[in-house]
């Protein structure tokens, strides 16, 4: 501001502006340097904070701003008080690895985790959380895996390493598609006659499963809850390096304690029987998962299905269905003592009751029960005896103020294995009354908006268009289109298997192998190379 500035008040009654006093405006220029002083410093020292905060260091800004209070005490205060946002608590942090659609990660966003998702940029999949492209096979992606858990409040890490050829599937011979074994039981870590591609994906693989097993035991001594997952015959368990991390479990030398979980994949919202295996530690308690088949619903097929094109049921169920993932997460979330984030009042649904079979159509419309009430610290007898009480379906127990009757439930009982006390949900039934007046306000599923895949929706537009005789016309085409292409193929399939192994070119004599090559191109296949196996053949172990 300029001494002759028209910006000071004029006086009342003069037409010309009066010169301010001298002293005042040196006293307001002095104010004006000091405060700019002021912002400058706190803007310079507040990311000292955070780097420190961020290496573990002494945070404590009056520590850091220890030069400044010996010039102005006053401006020291201004520099070293701290936003209120930079007092919250920061959440803990979850990492999801080899996360694929990143289902897991989601449910634990939901429950308060700060979610970091890594996988292979190859991933078929489109993840839900964020995600970074980290090639965990290799020295630098391990040591950046280690930065990441070093540098944030991780509270729990779950792996899900690729097992496609540590797969026992691979053991059954088919007549059509047959991929072949390249492992087995007397050679985990991989056939010793293996060559090409397969020798090296045998690699990549096992370099994988050794990152994840030396990982568990370096989480563990950090006392980071963790868990590993992967199919319950998958060989990835009998290689050399979860051999030695299993050696390891009970010796009190050796500091390592480990729980193994079991259950199959239909009791948590599969579609498949999967039978799945979870190894985990920390303070994570996952024994309450392990469900085994009660027989009360259907199954989709095993085998070569055609949900997403032509593959094998197993690569369907490699994602986690959401059941699943929410209930992992609300048990890392026990562990962690972290709190979920506040539910939308409409999209809100509550984890179905362990005994019963998931709905897989709808969420409820009114929620099951009106309360959950959650006991943290429960005793080993207490736990029993309501255990007992919700086995036996006895009319009445009168526990912690809380007569537990007719339509009440018990919900989760998750034990601390270091404690012994349980943390215990019991759901409070609704009165009619109270039910009533719930499911008036409900929406009724088919009033919802339905939403289905980008290719679902496609075909249900063009049916909707050509109706059905034009449906009929354009089937009719299709079919017309392949029979005059398989005609036009003869020639060419003669000469193709005329150079084939005899025994080879015996067993495919019927089948049109330039056909199939073709009608897999037009729907973009991604592994043609189920073409090679039909035409050299799989050798018998």
């Amino acid at each position: 501001m300029e001494a002759g500035s028209n910006n000071f008040v004029d006086a009342p009654g003069d037409t010309a502006p009066v010169e301010p006093p001298k002293v005042l405006l040196k006293t307001t220029v002095d104010t004006l340097k000091r405060k700019l002083q002021e912002a400058k410093e706190k803007w310079i020292e507040e990311p000292k904070h955070k780097a420190a905060k961020r290496n573990g260091e002494n945070a404590d800004p009056v520590a850091v701003s220890s030069e400044s209070e010996s010039e102005d005490s006053s401006q020291t205060r201004s520099v070293t008080s701290s936003p209120p946002e930079a007092e919250a608590q920061e959440p803990p942090v979850a990492i999801e690895v080899f996360n694929g659609l990143g289902v897991l990660g989601s449910e634990l966003k939901k429950q308060g985790f700060a979610v970091v998702g890594i996988d292979f940029k190859g991933c078929k999949d489109k993840p839900l959380v964020k995600t970074l492209w980290i090639d965990l096979s290799t020295r630098v992606g391990q040591l950046e895996f280690w930065d990441i858990v070093r540098e944030g409040n991780v509270a729990y890490v779950h792996f899900a390493p690729p097992c496609g050829t540590a797969s026992a599937a691979r053991n059954i011979r088919r007549r059509f598609i047959d991929p072949k074994p390249l492992r087995t039981a007397a050679h985990p870590d991989g056939l010793p006659d293996l060559k090409g591609t397969d020798r090296i994906r045998v690699d990549l693989a096992n370099e994988l499963y050794k990152f994840t097993a030396r990982a568990i035991v370096k989480l563990e001594a950090l006392g980071i809850s963790w868990s590993v997952e992967n199919p319950t015959n998958s060989l990835m368990w009998s290689t050399t390096w979860f051999r030695e991390v299993l050696a390891k479990v009970g010796d009190e030398a050796d500091c390592f304690h480990a729980n193994w979980t079991h259950f199959d994949m239909c009791m948590h919202g599969g579609g498949r029987p999967k039978k799945t295996s979870f190894l985990y530690g920390g303070k994570i308690d996952l024994s309450t998962l392990s469900l085994k088949c009660d027989g009360s619903h259907s199954h989709l097929p095993w085998g070569l299905t055609r949900e997403n094109g032509l593959a094998f049921a197993t690569a369907a169920e490699r994602n986690y269905p959401q059941i699943l993932g929410r209930r992992i997460a609300k048990r890392a979330a026990i562990a962690a003592d972290t709190k979920p984030l506040p539910k939308h009042p409409v999209s809100a649904d509550k984890e179905e009751n362990m005994d019963a079979q998931p709905r897989r159509t709808h969420s409820e419309l009114v929620a099951e029960y009106r309360e959950i009430k959650t006991f943290p610290e429960v005793s080993a007898a207490a736990t029993e005896a309501i255990k007992e009480w919700h086995k036996s379906g006895k009319p009445n127990l009168d526990w912690e103020g809380v007569s537990l009757g007719k339509g009440y439930g018990l919900l989760s009982s998750v034990k601390n294995g270091r404690t012994g006390l349980s943390r215990i949900e019991v759901g409070l039934p609704w009165d009619t009354e109270e039910f009533v007046e719930q499911a008036r306000g409900c929406k009724h599923p088919f009033d919802r908006t339905i939403r289905v895949p980008p290719a679902v929706a496609k075909a249900m537009a063009t049916i909707a268009r050509k109706g059905p005789a034009g449906i009929k016309e354009k089937r009719e085409q299709t079919i017309d289109f392949w029979k005059s292409r398989k005609k036009e193929l003869e020639a060419h399939e003669k000469i193709l298997k005329s150079k084939l192994d005899p025994e080879v070119a015996r067993i495919i004599e019927p089948k049109s192998v330039l056909l199939f090559k073709e009608m897999l191109e037009a729907i973009n296949y991604d592994d043609m190379a189920v073409v090679e196996l039909l035409t050299t053949g799989i050798k018998a172990p």
